[in-house]
């Protein structure tokens, strides 16, 4: 074997570094460096300043106090005689208000109109569950815990939308599967992308105008992003491209004149620095001072009024209309907090002098404390010495000094905002669903800004997931043959969605299929007759189809609201459905008019989270009816891929738009004869 066979990749990595060659520019890209170098330069220098803003220190060093505030950060002893101590005051709060904001079930609701102003309800309502399906398919519930917490502790919090790639491998069948088999593994790897969101810190961005008030981002005139990385994550991202040969890890050199760095970084990191300016549509990376690319290219996603940036910028309270940033509950609290800890110490100071005083003595003797050791026997002591405390007038810990710690506590609490009714302590005795819902009323007026920046950033990243959609998810997949228009139709998103909402108040599966163009009528036919079929199931479906093509020349407005939910089977929705229960018997009674029980029955089971409790057909009749849907139905998703392609056929965007179905009446005419 070789030498250079028999040696370690990581070593022959790092002897590999060491010959890489050095980056030089020619001219037209050393006026870009330059350029892009100062931009770097200028928006560093500004964030750093020493600023009343953050309280006469630098964003860096009030990010890292807020951060230690928040997590309760115990200081090491100045001297041995110390209290060490943190009465964590801060963090439980933060705690409390992170609990009660994810409870808080926010759901954005999308709206689109034409030009005249009409509204498209249906497609709306479609976008609305799309981007809902996405948000499942990201797991964003890890994603929005992380974002309050930071938007809580932090004076910005910054969240980038981007379309993510990824690959799932299918290993098939595997030794390990099979120990007795010499079977070799089949791994198949399938590429598919993602909506997803990126939360960044505020050390990672760096903005163009730290003066433009905060609800002016999109308007601000460049942005950069920052990320210091690995090396190996690097070359994992970046080996393929050509001017990674030029990149070298750690800290500049003195012979490398274009080797700009930001910050410190460790010897096998690189800072890799996005620059975005959509005024000029421009974009760079740079990674260890090195362009990645050797001219000026566009920004990687399309630049409009309302969407310079494909990110958002959140925060509690802004500080002015001159400044970026916000005040964050910490930033706030942090004082108080310190006070607090400094008042514990001092009152454990006291009461420790309480059990062991310091002692005097009038003799010229020194004697050890250990004197007053149960059993302890010291020689040499003189009846005549005197031991005598020195602060006879201690009392120990004093109302007056408990009242004044009392008060410390009230006032960091007003501070933040966090209640004794949030924390858990509420009224004694069953409580009806106005005291509850006015209990919440309370606690949102307590933290109105923190709900408000909450339902700020669900609106603003739901416009930017809808331009995340229109231009990753309506491109082709694929390809199938049509063996009806004998030509090869090209295959689209489609977006599954359980437990939908429909228009007629029921509850089941919806298909949104992207499609760039009109169903044929036998396409149509059987979709209706798929439906009808899933609905005799018991298993309510609809199948929506959006024409991309008509969907991108279309002049349409989207807008999004955000409006608060009530968690299906929490004890509050428990409690209204009660007294809508009541409620609606009460009006029966008065009017004669009877109650629709499929109506109660499905909401009690969603209230509950349990199914089928009540028999809505004799149970013979309704496993006879429902297996012979299910075949029907199994049958007709067939026929509906046979023709369309995998059920990858696509939607009008509305009422003129939307795709009629024959001469035969639309299900949801004949929902409440079924």
């Amino acid at each position: 074997m070789s030498e250079t066979k028999t040696k370690s990749p990581g070593v022959k990595e790092q002897e590999d570094l060491k010959d890489k060659k050095q980056w030089t520019p020619d001219k037209k890209q050393n006026e870009f460096y330059k350029y892009f170098i100062t931009k770097f330069q200028s928006a560093k220098m500004e964030r750093n300043k020493v600023r009343p803003e953050f309280d006469e220190l630098t964003y860096e060093v009030d990010y890292e106090l807020n951060k230690r505030a928040a997590n309760s950060y115990l200081a090491p002893k100045q001297n041995d005689d110390e209290v060490r101590i943190n009465t964590g005051t801060t963090e439980k709060k933060i705690e409390v208000i992170i609990n009660e904001l994810l409870t808080m079930n926010l759901q954005p609701e999308v709206m689109a109109f034409d030009k005249d102003d009409n509204e498209l309800k249906n497609l709306g309502q479609d976008f609305s569950d799309i981007v809902d399906r996405t948000n499942q398919i990201e797991r964003d519930e890890d994603f929005w815990q992380a974002f309050i917490r930071e938007m809580l502790v932090q004076r910005a919090v910054f969240v980038e939308e981007v379309d993510d790639n990824y690959t799932i491998t299918n290993r098939g069948v595997t030794k390990m599967s099979n120990p007795d088999k010499k079977i070799p593994e089949t791994n198949k790897k399938t590429k598919l992308h993602m909506a997803k969101k990126k939360l960044l810190s505020g050390l990672q961005v760096y903005l163009g105008d730290i003066n433009l008030p905060p609800h002016k981002f999109q308007e601000q005139p460049y942005l950069i992003k920052y990320y210091r990385i690995p090396y190996q994550t690097a070359k994992a991202k970046y080996k393929d491209w050509k001017n990674w040969q030029y990149v070298k890890a750690g800290a500049a050199k003195v012979d490398q004149p274009y080797g700009y760095r930001m910050n410190s970084i460790s010897s096998d990191e690189v800072e890799e620095i996005h620059y975005l300016d959509p005024y000029n549509d421009e974009f760079m990376i740079t990674l260890n001072g090195v362009m990645m690319f050797d001219d000026s290219v566009p920004l990687p996603y399309e630049v409009t009024e309302t969407r310079r940036y494909n990110m958002i910028m959140v925060g509690l309270k802004e500080m002015g209309i001159d400044f970026a940033y916000y005040k964050c509950l910490v930033a706030s609290a942090k004082t108080l907090q310190g006070l607090d800890n400094e008042m514990i110490r001092l009152m454990v100071r006291k009461w420790r002098q309480i059990l062991e005083p310091p002692m005097g003595s009038t003799s010229s003797k020194i004697y050890s404390k250990d004197i007053w050791t149960a059993g302890a026997v010291t020689y040499g002591m003189d009846s005549k010495d005197t031991i005598f405390p020195l602060n006879a007038n201690n009392q120990g810990i004093t109302s007056g000094e408990f009242n004044m710690y009392n008060l410390i506590g009230q006032k960091t609490e007003e501070f933040i905002g966090a209640g004794n009714v949030s924390q858990g302590i509420e009224a004694k005795g069953e409580q009806t669903a106005t005291e509850v819902l006015n209990q919440q009323r309370q606690f949102i007026k307590q933290l109105g800004l923190a709900v408000m920046a909450f339902m700020k950033a669900k609106r603003d990243l739901t416009y930017l997931r809808l331009y995340n959609l229109l231009e990753n998810f309506t491109s082709s997949v694929g390809g199938k043959y049509n063996p009806i228009t004998e030509e090869v139709d090209k295959l689209y998103q489609k977006f599954t969605i359980n437990d939908a909402s429909f228009n007629d108040g029921k509850r089941g599966k919806k298909i949104v299929q992207f499609m760039d163009r009109d169903l044929e009528e036998v396409e149509k036919e059987a979709m209706f007759d798929m439906e009808l079929a899933e609905e005799q199931a018991g298993r309510p479906t609809r199948l929506r189809i959006v024409n991309v093509k008509k969907l991108r020349v279309l002049p349409l407005l989207w807008f999004v609201v955000v409006n608060q939910r009530e968690r299906e089977g929490t004890a509050l929705s428990k409690v209204m459905f009660k007294d809508k229960f009541t409620q609606a018997v009460g009006i029966s009674e008065v009017t004669g008019r009877q109650i629709n029980a499929d109506k109660f029955i499905e909401e009690y089971e969603l209230t509950w989270q349990i199914k089928d409790v009540f028999q809505k057909t004799p149970v013979g009749q309704e496993q006879t009816a429902g297996a012979e849907a299910e075949a029907e139905g199994g049958q007709i998703m067939k026929d509906i891929d046979r023709i369309a392609g995998q059920t990858k056929t696509g939607d009008q965007v509305e009422e003129g738009i939307a795709a009629e179905r024959g001469n035969k009446p639309s299900l949801n005419t004949l929902e409440g004869q079924v």
